[in-house]
């Protein structure tokens, strides 16, 4: 078999919507939300499914991953958060089980609407339907 991408639907990349911000304009948070993902996108490494599109001129900062249960065997899924194909935070376990938690990155801009997904490195032991909501933290001028 080989690896699968999971796209988000076509029309899509205005997922992102404003939540609200941090001593005043400097720091942003846009939520994506809930993505499903199915467990083709889970079951093999290398496998990814895409969470949202990020706008221009930002640079992305962090991200707050939420996710249900994706792993229901002896949990082994590990994952990495990328923008635009490009590594952010690697070594992520949340969908091992329920849960959530937030992960820290070397700040980085994007020059266009850019895709935020998540790939596979280390496939899940049983692979369940579930999904992951994605918040991403960045500042913008």
């Amino acid at each position: 078999m080989t690896a699968a991408t999971s796209a988000l639907a076509a029309g899509s990349w205005n997922k992102a919507r404003y939540i609200g911000s941090y001593n005043g304009p400097a720091l942003h948070m846009h939520a994506f939300d809930a993505v499903t993902v199915p467990t083709t996108a889970l079951d093999e490494q290398d496998d990814i499914f895409e969470l949202g599109y990020l706008p221009p001129g930002v640079v992305v900062h962090g991200f707050v991953v939420t996710a249900t249960d994706l792993d229901t065997g002896t949990p082994a899924l590990v994952y990495k958060l990328r923008v635009n194909g490009v590594d952010l935070v690697t070594g992520i376990t949340v969908g091992q089980s329920a849960g959530s938690d937030v992960f820290w990155c070397t700040p980085t801009l994007t020059a266009g609407y850019e895709v935020v997904d998540a790939k596979v490195t280390t496939a899940a032991a049983t692979a369940a339907q579930g999904t992951v909501t994605l918040r991403v933290i960045y500042t913008a001028p």
